[in-house]
C-alpha cells in the first residue's frame, strides 16, 4: 500500500463512507452512493475512489448480475491494510479539526467556501445564447 500524498477533505469524506460500510448487502458501495453519502459531485469521488485503488487502499470488482434493473455497478471496499490506515488517519482528523464535510461556510462579505477553505463555485443556470 502506497502512502497518499495528500488528504483532503474529500478523500477524507470518501474514506469515512468506505469505512462507515457497505451499502447494506455486505458487498462493499457503489460510486453513487458515496456521492450521495458524501454530498460531493462525481467528479471529485471517483479519481478519488480510482486513486485509492491504484495506491493499495480500496479494492473494487463489477457486481454480478442481479435482479434488479439498471447497469451493473462497480464495487468498492477498503483492502485490510487500507482499513486499518484509514481508520487511524480519521480518528486523528475527528480528534484534530471537526469537519462539516460538504458543507459552505459564510464568510464575511458574502462569499461562501467550502469546509475547509475551498471556494465554493457557483454555476449559472441561466441559459446561454445560441
Amino acid at each position: 500500500m502506497t502512502p497518499l500524498s495528500r488528504m483532503t477533505a474529500a478523500t477524507s469524506d470518501v474514506l469515512r463512507t468506505l469505512v462507515d460500510g457497505d451499502g447494506g448487502d455486505g458487498r462493499g458501495v457503489w460510486g453513487m452512493l458515496v456521492i450521495k453519502r458524501t454530498g460531493r459531485p462525481a467528479g471529485s469521488v471517483y479519481p478519488i475512489l480510482e486513486r485509492l485503488e491504484g495506491a493499495g487502499w480500496v479494492s473494487s470488482s463489477w457486481e454480478s448480475a442481479s435482479e434488479r434493473s439498471g447497469p451493473r455497478r462497480r464495487l468498492y471496499e477498503l483492502t485490510s491494510e487500507g482499513a486499518e490506515t484509514a481508520r487511524g488517519i480519521l480518528a486523528k482528523a475527528t480528534t484534530s479539526e471537526p469537519r462539516k464535510s460538504g458543507h459552505r461556510e459564510s464568510e464575511p462579505g458574502g462569499s461562501e467556501r467550502r469546509a475547509g477553505g475551498a471556494p465554493a463555485v457557483r454555476v449559472s443556470t441561466d441559459a446561454v445564447p445560441a
